[in-house]
């Protein structure tokens, strides 16, 4: 049996503190799917996985970097 550790998820006031995205910047994005899309745990229990959103935002540094670059 392999070890696999389960992913860390957050609720939507953490992704938008860890995204620096509003509530409703982040359900825009999600939407046009340019955010990661948030799991649905129960009827009134969303939740992000919070690796997604970090390497959402990595994502977005290395485009602006690249552009630095041009």
């Amino acid at each position: 049996m392999q070890d696999q550790q389960a992913p860390r998820l957050g609720a939507r006031p953490q992704v938008s503190a860890i995204a620096g995205i509003s509530k409703s910047e982040i359900w825009r994005r999600v939407k046009a799917g340019s955010f990661p899309a948030p799991i649905k745990l129960a009827r009134r229990c969303t939740r992000w996985n919070l690796a997604e959103v970090e390497q959402w935002v990595r994502d977005r540094l290395a485009e602006r970097d690249v552009k630095a670059e041009q």
